[in-house]
């Protein structure tokens, strides 16, 4: 059973959500096309790995310091509801904006980085957390020093790519962050309904995605 049959069949679902769904991939009575653009529709979700990936990795593999490209890592803590994990997120996202953010006052290298990705949730013994996967370009700033501020507060690990980045290697990444729904598989209906329904309310997939100097 996919990710969106199950929240569909549960009724926890909040009403406006299982109408969203519904409604995604139907004409409207102008002739154009419902999209519920939410990250519980499976259609949608792949929509948005793709776009994302494909512009993404166009973008990278011309810029003048690909070889700064690195894949990027991080765990949230775990929390006990799906609102506690969104606050959580938003939490992490904070602080790494704002640390890049203090850093660019003093040096203007570090305002040329970009950070784009995707937490995806975990539900495991009872608990919620999430994995964030992307990519950074850090361009002017050196990996080390980019760590040295960034690890104090938030536990993260860069990965470097082949010394010539392709763009299936930046495509696979962010393709596989958005669509992967593996941490939620577990899930019986209800708990997949009460982790989307707290998604819906917060914004779908802005709460979902951290994107610094990309446009959205």
């Amino acid at each position: 059973m996919n990710t969106t049959t199950k929240i569909i069949s549960s009724n926890a679902t909040s009403p406006t959500l299982i109408n969203k769904l519904r409604l995604c991939g139907t004409r409207t009575r102008g002739g154009y096309w419902n999209w519920c653009r939410s990250p519980g529709c499976d259609r949608c979700r792949r929509h948005r790995a793709r776009s994302v990936s494909d512009s993404v990795s166009e973008w990278a593999i011309i810029q003048p310091h690909a070889h700064t490209l690195r894949k990027i890592v991080c765990e949230t803590p775990s929390y006990s509801t799906p609102d506690e994990l969104l606050m959580g997120i938003k939490s992490t996202r904070f602080t790494i904006r704002r640390a890049i953010d203090r850093r660019q006052r003093d040096n203007a290298r570090w305002s040329s980085i970009k950070i784009i990705g995707y937490f995806n949730p975990k539900f495991i013994n009872g608990l919620w957390s999430a994995s964030f996967t992307g990519i950074i370009y850090l361009d002017r700033v050196h990996e080390v020093n980019f760590l040295n501020v960034i690890d104090p507060l938030v536990s993260v690990r860069l990965q470097r790519f082949p010394n010539c980045v392709v763009k299936n290697d930046i495509h696979g990444v962010l393709h596989h962050s958005i669509n992967n729904t593996r941490g939620v598989e577990p899930c019986d209906p209800i708990t997949l309904s009460t982790y989307y329904n707290a998604v819906h309310r917060y914004g779908g997939f802005k709460c979902l995605v951290f994107r610094r100097g990309f446009q959205s």
